[in-house]
């Protein structure tokens, strides 16, 4: 079994310096440059085929609310005083509890 783990030590130092040599090899820019060729050949095979499309707006469309929306949004905002008031609440319910 021990002999086992050695030869599994050593497969795995032998997997390490395998890797950091072709690192080593491999330019520094090579992930840079290969998304760059990419881009090109997209750009050449999708050519005259995307153009009519025209661009894609940035903005989301601007969403009209409903008075009654509004008025129910506008009474939300009272709740969270609401809320929050029962945050306390429950708060000082829960240090009592732990003083006990």
């Amino acid at each position: 079994m021990s002999e086992m783990a050695r030869e599994m030590a050593r497969a795995g130092l032998i997997e390490e310096t395998i890797n950091e040599t072709f690192e080593m090899m491999e330019p520094e820019d090579l992930a840079g440059e290969a998304d760059e060729e990419v881009n090109r050949i997209m750009e050449e095979i999708t050519a005259g085929i995307l153009e009519p499309a025209g661009s894609v707006p940035t903005k989301g469309p601007v969403k009209k609310v409903p008075a009654e929306q509004q008025v129910q949004e506008e009474q939300v905002g009272t709740d969270d005083v609401a809320d929050e008031a029962e945050d306390e609440e429950l708060q000082k319910i829960r240090s009592r509890l732990q003083a006990l």
